[in-house]
């Protein structure tokens, strides 16, 4: 069975994708969501958050990139994870892991 996908349009250039089976299909148990903001061609705002349910572990991906001239970008990355853990009751998210990346992409031309 194809996993059921649904894509809302908040505005028009921001876009927003539900997975309510996760990506692999039947056996993939992981809910996820997925959203894209453009301002413009030259700056894009993404994030995608994903929750495992068979490790009860929660994280999200933000990427921001800026095209400030063709063929010349900067991405600037944000990884968050967050850890259910096992042995307590609660249904709390202990932060696990976060990071931020910076890269700058330059294409040479002649």
């Amino acid at each position: 069975m194809p996993s059921r996908r649904t894509c809302i349009l908040l505005a028009a250039a921001t876009h927003l994708a539900l997975n309510l089976r996760g990506a692999g299909g039947p056996s993939n148990n992981s809910p996820s969501v997925a959203a894209a903001h453009d301002e413009g061609p030259d700056v894009v705002l993404t994030s995608f958050v994903q929750y495992d349910t068979e490790s009860q572990n929660l994280g999200a991906n933000t990427r921001l990139r800026w095209t400030f001239k063709p063929g010349k970008d900067l991405f600037v990355v944000w990884n968050r994870g967050w850890r259910h853990l096992l042995y307590t009751p609660d249904l709390a998210l202990r932060p696990d892991s976060e990071f931020v990346a910076v890269k700058l992409r330059w294409t040479f031309r002649e």
